[in-house]
């Protein structure tokens, strides 16, 4: 029975190091195959060494390669698993991440957030500055309507007016809670 691996390029670039056909490495001849280090994977794939540490990771961690000293790291050699077994047919090694990728992930989603207030923030501005003088309900709308680029939610709407009326931008009108006026 075989496996279907779901790789990364970067990840079948390393795994084709492991085949008889292709790779720089010795041990042919022996049952799991060639033995390689760090250095001949990062010389035949020309990645950087945190790339390839991180792929190399993924594939000790799914026990798909094994490391002559149980780690990932300069003086450990690393050779086909030839007692691979899975309950499972079928194995993603691409969506496995590793910690740090995972924070920047959430790195990268704070700024996308943080991008988004602000162009929904100028978006109310250019909309009140034409108006000057608008209801709650009429300025998302008009706010949703106006924005293009990505779907405006409401709690971020709220949230962007909250801080333009902060910086006094706007105001709510006194005769009316539920109405904003331009101030700028």
């Amino acid at each position: 029975t075989g496996y279907v691996f779901t790789v990364s390029t970067y990840q079948l670039a390393i795994l084709l190091l492991f085949n008889a056909d292709s790779g720089p490495g010795t041990g042919y001849g022996t049952e799991q195959g060639p033995a390689l280090t760090l250095a001949q994977i990062m010389a035949a794939t020309e990645m950087d060494q945190e790339q390839v540490d991180a792929e190399m990771d993924v594939f000790c961690k799914a026990r798909v390669l094994e490391s002559s000293t149980g780690k990932v790291d300069a003086a450990a050699r690393f050779a086909l698993n030839g007692g691979f077994k899975s309950k499972k047919l079928r194995i993603n090694l691409a969506g496995l991440r590793r910690p740090d990728q995972k924070r920047e992930a959430g790195e990268i989603k704070r700024a996308v957030d943080t991008d988004r207030l602000v162009n929904i923030q100028a978006a109310i501005v250019r909309i009140m500055k034409a108006r000057k003088r608008l209801t709650h309900r009429e300025l998302v709308e008009t706010t949703i309507a106006h924005i293009k680029l990505f779907q405006p939610q409401i709690s971020h709407i709220k949230q962007a007016i909250d801080k333009l009326i902060d910086a006094e931008y706007l105001a709510r009108d006194e005769s009316s809670r539920d109405t904003y006026n331009y101030l700028a």
